[in-house]
């Protein structure tokens, strides 16, 4: 009777089982950071697609010379209305507060939506500590551009590794 007990693995088992993990981690490694890669572009097209509704409210109110809410940079809800607004379309009448901003062109408006997304804390999927949406001048990788084309009209465009080929290009106009 033959009472050869096996207690563990051989050498060469667990090399080759070192080898097999290691050929799948050769393979599986660059799927997985590519995989992250997009999900940063899908992140700035996703920040992008969903200020093309609350752009659109706001841009409806500012031709009809309406007030809106927004938050300001330090991310407190504020109200803003039109320079020579009428009584009935006071931020008081409207929503029982008072104007803390005061728009006359479309170009106040795309500032105050940019600093809505500074309250927001809107951030860049490529480098935390820039903003998401920013104006023209300050465009990066990762970046939302939001600027004026008209006096109706906001383009929003979106770009991840090329500054110069946006991912999302739209322009908003008011109804």
């Amino acid at each position: 009777m033959n009472k050869n007990l096996h207690q563990g693995f051989t050498l060469i088992e667990i090399l080759m089982v070192i080898a097999i993990v290691g050929i799948l981690a050769t393979i599986a490694a660059p799927v997985l950071l590519g995989q992250r890669d997009k999900a940063k572009v899908r992140a700035v097209v996703s920040g992008a697609k969903g200020a093309v509704s609350e752009i659109q409210a706001i841009l409806d109110a500012f031709v009809y010379e309406e007030p809106y809410i927004l938050s300001n940079p330090s991310g407190q809800e504020i109200c803003a209305e039109y320079v020579d607004a009428s009584p009935e379309k006071k931020c008081q009448a409207f929503y029982n507060q008072s104007a803390s901003y005061t728009y006359t062109v479309i170009n106040d408006v795309v500032d105050q939506l940019l600093n809505h997304y500074i309250g927001m804390n809107a951030r860049s999927p490529y480098n935390s500590s820039q903003y998401l949406f920013v104006d023209n001048s300050n465009k990066t990788v990762g970046t939302v551009v939001i600027e004026p084309v008209s006096v109706r009209s906001i383009r929003i465009h979106a770009y991840a590794e090329d500054t110069n080929a946006p991912i999302f290009d739209t322009t908003v106009t008011a109804r």
